[in-house]
Formats: C-alpha cells, sequence, structure tokens
C-alpha cells in the first residue's frame, strides 16, 4: 500500500508506514494512547495529569496546583461523547469553549489542556500541541518556514486548530485512508490516527 492524505491541502504519502512508524519508533508516547484511565470521564481530578507525561507535557507543580484550586469549573458532563468528525459547528465551539477555559490556568495553555482532555473524551478532543499544531500544521508556509511553538490560550486560535482538523477528517478524499488506517489499528480513534501520523510527518521534517 501506498496510502495518501491531505492535510490542510498538504498531500502526504505513505502514511500506513508513518503510523507503523509512531509505534515502533517511539517518538510521540504510544503508551499514552493505548492507557485506559481509571478516572471518572466527566470529572478532572489531580491523577489525570499524569498520564500526559507519556506525551512529554511537562507538567509541573503550577499545572497540579491549578486542577487543585479550580477543578470545580468544570463540567465534563456537558461536553459530548461522540467522535469529533461528527460534531456539528456549536458542539466544536462548546470544546473550544471548554478547552479555552482551561488553557488560562497557571501552568496550563492549549497543548497540556488537550492532552489531559483527551483521555477524557478520546473521540473528541485533538491533542493540540505547540509545535506540531500550531507551529507546523497550522502555519501556512510550513515547512519551508519554521515557526516557533508557543502557548496558546485564546479561544479563537483552538477553535480554528479543532476546524481544520475537523475538516482533514470528514475530507472527501481522505476517507478510503482513514478506514485503512482503523483496519491497521482498530481501537484508535480517528483524532489518535490523525494524531499519530501527522506527528511522524512532523517529526520527519527535523524536528
Amino acid at each position: 500500500m501506498n496510502l495518501v492524505m491531505s492535510f490542510r491541502n498538504l498531500p502526504v504519502e505513505g502514511v500506513e508506514d508513518l503510523l507503523a512508524r509512531f509505534d515502533q519508533e517511539d517518538i510521540g508516547g504510544p503508551e499514552y494512547f493505548d492507557h485506559e484511565p481509571i478516572t471518572c470521564p466527566d470529572v478532572v481530578c489531580l491523577e489525570d495529569l499524569a498520564v500526559t507525561l507519556l506525551v512529554n507535557s511537562r507538567a509541573d507543580l503550577r499545572a497540579a496546583r491549578s486542577i487543585v484550586q479550580h477543578v470545580h469549573e468544570i463540567d465534563l458532563s456537558q461536553l459530548p461523547n461522540i467522535s469529533l468528525q461528527d460534531t456539528s459547528p456549536q458542539q466544536r465551539d462548546q470544546v473550544a469553549a471548554f478547552l479555552a477555559a482551561m488553557s488560562a490556568w497557571e501552568g496550563f495553555a492549549a497543548a497540556r489542556a488537550t492532552k489531559l482532555l483527551h483521555k477524557k473524551r478520546p473521540k473528541l478532543v485533538p491533542i493540540l500541541d505547540n509545535r506540531a499544531i500550531f507551529g507546523a500544521y497550522m502555519n501556512d508556509h510550513w515547512p519551508q518556514e519554521q515557526a516557533p511553538g508557543e502557548g496558546v490560550e485564546d479561544h479563537e486560535s483552538i477553535l480554528q486548530a479543532i476546524e481544520s482538523i475537523w475538516k482533514d477528517l470528514t475530507r472527501p478524499n481522505n476517507q478510503a485512508t482513514w478506514e485503512a488506517l482503523t483496519q491497521l489499528r482498530p481501537r484508535r480513534t480517528r483524532i489518535q490516527l490523525f494524531d499519530n501520523v501527522w506527528w511522524t510527518f512532523f517529526k520527519d521534517q527535523g524536528h
């Protein structure tokens, strides 16, 4: 096979090989995606921070204290438990609002917030890594021009990233490839497959 996929109109070939390398070369944290949480899916708790270390969140004391101080502000039962590709514009805006609120906590930003909340809604909340997503995927001049991966907290930027990922998840010319990748990794959600493939491709560009 030589599966091809379009990421924001950037054609990427051999995505099945990129997916295999993600696991084999341990360049992005496959243990994170295979981990089954034992905490409540509708409640953010301090223990949820630990699993983010498997994807290099660099969680620190500030983030831990923020969870203790602000946990009552987040009610995840309001978030639908559906796949991102099946969401409406209103639901995607709701996800962005949740992420923006949590990203504003001290010690957090979109990257750390999504690495934590992704385990709560693994079909819905994509991982918005500072470098791979905001520095590269959302950068129209990448990879010719590298952009610094800076912490993002605002609702608009988070929503733009979610909308871009949603478009690639639902792009008609990508559908056969998504189905093939799902057969290769049936336990992983589509946004997890997106992350695995894009992260490996991103790392191939010298990161």
